[in-house]
């Protein structure tokens, strides 16, 4: 389950990077498979490269239009870059309204996650479902993040120590080897004329300590408490940066939201077990909003 073979010609590879003028931006994309369409909105200093494409093409299976996007001013994105979740919710709406999209689900990862869950008090009447990943409820939380996510928050780019401690579990053979077999599924993108994003610019967004709230929105809290949308929320049980039992609170206040934490994995679970999740997140797309 946490790995696929290496021999096979994943379609998420084959897409092309398009570009769309919106907003004042001009926000890269690829999209690829057909069916309802699911935006996915990438983690802390990610990029479309940072999904593993074993998972988005078992995504792509489950009758989905799998459509990705580099935030603006960040990866093949031009624009002004910002790490604040609730203005990043502005690419979400300049991307829906340049592929005249409507009715989408919405994938969060990480940071990601945090955008589309404030996408939900502004965008709510155009999103069908969301799936959040890795990632923290707005408001007070039970536990805070280590303080060793901090510590890799700037580390190098490609930097497989940083790689393995924050997305799984370097206590687990198990986890060691699906990091190893994602890791190379990821360097096969083709980045060539993408910036990455910049180290220390994305640790001064994110701060050199933990703290609690790190996600503070009321707004937001009051718009997932309210949520009419299935929400699915995959955590891993070893994630040092967003605990899954933080989702403990909200989740027991709205029946529509579903919570599963993966064990020996971190802040990548769809990454270690890329098909249970994508298959997962197809079940979420066939429930009805409350």
């Amino acid at each position: 389950m946490a790995g696929l073979p290496e021999a096979v010609a994943y379609r998420a590879l084959r897409t092309t990077v398009r570009f769309i003028e919106t907003g004042g931006a001009r926000l890269a994309w690829r999209s690829f498979g057909e069916g309802q369409p699911i935006v996915l909105c990438t983690r802390f200093r990610g990029t479309m490269a940072s999904w593993d494409p074993a998972f988005l093409d078992v995504l792509a299976r489950q009758g989905c239009r799998v459509i990705l996007f580099d935030p603006a001013g960040l990866g093949y994105s031009e624009g002004r870059r910002r790490y604040n979740p609730i203005e990043m919710v502005d690419d979400v709406r300049n991307l829906l309204d340049g592929l005249g999209l409507d009715r989408v689900a919405l994938l969060g990862w990480s940071l990601g996650g945090m955008v589309a869950q404030a996408a939900l008090t502004t965008l709510s009447p155009r999103l069908s479902h969301l799936a959040l990943i890795g990632t923290a409820p707005p408001g007070p939380c039970r536990s805070a993040a280590q303080q060793l996510f901090f510590d890799l928050a700037a580390a190098p780019e490609g930097d497989e120590r940083a790689q393995l401690a924050i997305a799984f579990d370097p206590s687990s053979e198990r986890s060691r080897r699906a990091a190893r077999r994602s890791m190379q599924r990821l360097a096969r993108w083709d980045t060539t004329g993408m910036v990455p994003v910049p180290p220390a610019w994305a640790a001064a967004q994110l701060g050199d300590e933990p703290r609690n709230p790190i996600f503070p929105a009321p707004e937001v809290r009051d718009a997932m408490l309210r949520c009419r949308q299935p929400v699915l929320c995959l955590c891993g049980a070893r994630d040092i940066g967003f605990p899954a039992e933080n989702w403990q609170a909200i989740s027991a206040c709205n029946a529509g939201i579903d919570v599963r934490c993966l064990p020996d994995a971190g802040n990548a679970p769809h990454h270690q077990y890329p098909r249970w999740s994508a298959h997962m997140i197809g079940r979420l797309l066939l429930r009805d909003p409350a």
